[in-house]
């Protein structure tokens, strides 16, 4: 009896310690993609003042918010070099609020956190 108790009781934290794991690499592909993104808009000599701008040219109507289809042609352009199933899970990470669009407010606070928005 104590033997399978007691294998019992240290699958318990292995457990654990598999989802913690699981859940830190899914969020460490996540920053990974965001910071690749964030330094081609960089390089590109974009700052975050500029994005409003990139908005303009790529959403449909110049409207403010960006479908997929926009934003893969955003990347496309801006040679990030991600594939397709990528840029669709970055697409996904920045649309938090799930409405199938990117808005310059949820753009600008994963890709610069630390900078007003107007």
């Amino acid at each position: 009896v104590l033997i399978v108790s007691g294998t019992l009781y240290m699958a318990i934290p292995l457990g654990i310690v598999g989802n913690a794991f699981s859940s830190v690499w899914q969020d460490r592909d996540r920053v990974l993609l965001m910071q690749k993104a964030r330094s081609r808009i960089l390089q590109a000599g974009l700052e975050a003042k500029d994005l409003s701008e990139l908005f303009h040219i790529y959403s449909d109507s110049n409207e403010t918010c960006l479908t997929l289809s926009n934003f893969k042609d955003m990347l496309r352009s801006m040679k990030i070099g991600l594939g397709e199933e990528r840029i669709v899970a970055l697409y996904r990470t920045f649309d938090n609020d799930g409405d199938g669009t990117i808005d310059q407010v949820e753009f600008m606070r994963f890709l610069f956190p630390g900078v007003a928005l107007n």
